[in-house]
């Protein structure tokens, strides 16, 4: 008996359908047909059978919806802020560096060592000292926030090619820590930065002078809190309360040691001291022992600080106005002048922890020449300010506490009587990523 099966496939071929918003998708059910026919089973009874069987399947169509989802991109308002020679009002008294504000859109911004000039926005002025941190370049910032930055395009030129000249610091908040660079051109240029998102910038010169031409910042105004925190200039520094004599003053002989640096020995608190020898000396006795007119000299701040804080006076080079003729007569150029002494507890004494004695503070102010334009009426804007009851804060023990300014009292550094100034911090400006704060002591 032979078997004969004959199976029939009707195939369908398949197409991938892309799913998109708002597509009805059909699905079909195909027919599907088989048979089986003329069997025969051999033998001696062998009969032929015939059976065919058809199987229908009834054709479907299902519809399903995707739901449409509309996705809408908001597009952004900028408004702008134009600077420029017409509305900066930027001082132009010295050419050697102005330290103020001038209000923009309604906007404060703060410019410290610049020169306004009809032409420019400012002149940022690069500045390097061999006292303190080394100096603070030319600066342009905004005190005031501008909500959500998005770009500042600047127009400038510079003294030099090829250097970076400075730096455009930017951020959200009151600290600016990312930052591009400004290269150098002695031929005006014009360059956009993204900075989006930021609150803040500031344009400081790092070694070059900027010629401010126009600034342009782009922003949309929408308000977002932000981190208004300082640094603490305190941070890791290691100060030591000043060396002060004892006995009677006798000039010529009286003589203390002082700490010019320190060298740590292990990551505790062991260090090695290396030490500089300060001889007390009078204007009297200079003025009849000649020969010691270049030792009892002293001009650089950190010395002038442990000279006073250890003898309780200033040098004898140092003066008042109205002695300084006879002063200069003996010490030539390196005469300086030393202020009266002050109570006063507005400027930039608000932004130190002063101590006070009967509820009044004092203070003095010493000159120093930051370089050799210097003379009894242009001073200049060096200065060391002498705090005679110290600071009302942790680690200090009502000793002398003396700061230094290279920037008329836009910012200070503390001496911490190891040869070293702390970090440079705010007082009448905010052009540092610090605010006073309380050194280790040891």
């Amino acid at each position: 008996m032979i078997l004969t099966i004959l199976f029939v496939f009707l195939l369908t071929g398949c197409e991938l359908i892309p799913f998109t918003n708002g597509t009805t998708l059909e699905t079909t059910e195909e027919t599907t047909e088989i048979t089986t026919e003329n069997t025969t089973i051999p033998g001696e009874n062998s009969e032929t059978l015939t059976d065919t069987t058809t199987e229908t399947t009834e054709t479907k169509t299902t519809t399903v919806e995707v739901p449409t989802t509309t996705i809408t991109t908001e597009k952004k308002e900028y408004k702008t802020i134009k600077l420029s020679s017409s509305n900066s009002n930027i001082s132009t008294s010295y050419s050697t560096g102005n330290y103020g504000y001038f209000i923009c859109s309604n906007t404060s911004f703060e410019y410290y060592r610049a020169v306004g000039s009809k032409y420019l926005v400012a002149e940022l002025i690069n500045y390097s000292s061999l006292y303190g941190d080394g100096g603070m370049g030319g600066a342009l910032y905004n005190s005031d926030p501008i909500y959500d930055i998005e770009s500042i395009t600047i127009k400038y030129n510079t003294d030099y090619d090829e250097i970076a000249a400075g730096y455009l610091y930017f951020g959200e908040n009151i600290v600016l820590d990312e930052c591009y660079s400004i290269y150098s051109s002695s031929e005006s240029v014009t360059e956009t930065f993204d900075i989006s998102g930021s609150n803040f910038f500031k344009i400081i010169t790092s070694s070059d002078n900027i010629y401010i031409e126009e600034i342009t910042i782009k922003y949309t105004d929408t308000f977002s809190s932000y981190d208004t925190t300082y640094k603490s200039c305190g941070n890791g520094q290691v100060r030591l309360n000043p060396v002060v004599f004892e006995g009677e003053l006798i000039p010529g002989v009286s003589t203390v040691k002082v700490v010019t640096r320190l060298k740590p020995v292990s990551e505790g608190h062991l260090f090695l001291y290396y030490y500089s020898t300060l001889t007390y000396y009078t204007l009297e006795y200079v003025e009849d022992h000649p020969e010691v007119v270049e030792d009892a000299t002293y001009t650089a701040p950190n010395i002038i600080i442990a000279y006073y804080s250890a003898f309780g006076t200033y040098p004898a080079n140092y003066t008042t106005s109205k002695n300084w003729n006879k002063t200069y007569e003996i010490f030539g150029e390196n005469t300086r002048r030393v202020s009266t002494e002050y109570s006063r507890t507005d400027g930039y004494v608000q932004y130190v922890p002063y101590a006070t004695m009967d509820g009044d503070v004092s203070y003095i102010e010493l000159d120093i020449a930051l370089d050799d334009t210097y003379s009894k009426t242009n001073r200049g804007v060096g200065r060391v300010v002498i705090f005679f009851y110290g600071f009302d804060s942790t680690n200090y023990n009502g000793s002398i506490v003396g700061l230094y300014t290279d920037d008329h009292y836009s910012t200070f550094q503390e001496y911490y009587n190891t040869g070293q100034f702390g970090s440079r911090f705010n007082a009448e400006q905010n052009c540092t990523n610090y605010t006073y704060g309380e050194p280790d002591a040891r």
